[in-house]
């Protein structure tokens, strides 16, 4: 497997938590846990 596309796995997964957190923080109104 191409070390790129590997590179790309692993960034993905969290990639998606980052964004996640990141909407949480800009939506306030929502409970955190």
């Amino acid at each position: 497997m191409p070390e790129w596309k590997y590179d790309g796995l692993i960034a993905a997964p969290s990639a998606g938590e980052y964004f996640n957190t990141y909407i949480r923080d800009q939506h306030p109104c929502h409970e955190r846990s």
